[in-house]
C-alpha cells in the first residue's frame, strides 16, 4: 500500500466529522510527499479544484 501512496501528491477527504478531518490531515504529515486536506461533504467542487491545482497552498 505504501508504494501506491507514492503515486499521489495530494488526497482529499470529504467528511462532516470534525475528528476525521483532523485525523486525515495528521496522517498527511506522516507521509512525506503526500498532502491530505479535509473538506466538508458539500465542498466536493472545492476539493476537486484543490486536487487539480498546481500551487502548494
Amino acid at each position: 500500500m505504501f508504494g501506491f501512496l507514492k503515486k499521489f501528491r495530494r488526497a482529499a477527504v470529504l467528511t462532516d466529522k470534525t475528528w476525521l478531518k483532523k485525523v486525515s490531515e495528521f496522517e498527511g504529515a506522516l507521509f512525506p510527499g503526500l498532502e491530505i486536506k479535509a473538506f466538508s461533504r458539500d465542498q466536493k467542487i472545492e476539493a476537486e479544484a484543490w486536487l487539480s491545482s498546481t500551487d502548494d497552498n
